[in-house]
């Protein structure tokens, strides 16, 4: 983590740890520590930054984390960067292509649509 910050602050970026403005959140993509740090962060600064997207546009999101849930099959944590994401609506990430058949918020609550800035 130290060898991060010294890397981005070789680039000029200032880790806020070190007195900057950068977030900086550790993770792990092995164990999925900090996953859900990371999400908290993300939503903040969303939030922060009041951060807006055109609802009406087709639906594109960043994918966080994906794991095999038995009874739902392949999940994915994502958020929603633009547009709207409705259920049906076919997905690609990476080399996979499917359709979207559930979008459940981080309260666990179903929604037929996610607009953007709201983590699914």
């Amino acid at each position: 983590r130290e060898r991060v910050a010294e890397q981005l602050a070789n680039a000029g970026l200032i880790t806020e740890p070190a007195g900057g403005t950068v977030p900086m959140v550790g993770l792990s993509g092995v164990t999925g520590e900090g996953v859900e740090e990371l999400k908290e962060h993300l939503l903040l600064q969303c939030e922060v930054l009041e951060l807006r997207a055109d609802p009406g546009a087709l639906g594109e999101a960043a994918v966080l984390d994906s794991k095999l849930v038995r009874g739902m099959g392949y999940v994915a944590d994502c958020v929603v960067q633009w547009g709207t994401l409705k259920v049906g609506q076919p997905f690609v990430v990476g080399s996979v292509a499917g359709r979207i058949k559930g979008l459940i918020d981080d309260a666990g609550a179903r929604h037929k649509e996610m607009p953007p800035g709201l983590p699914v």
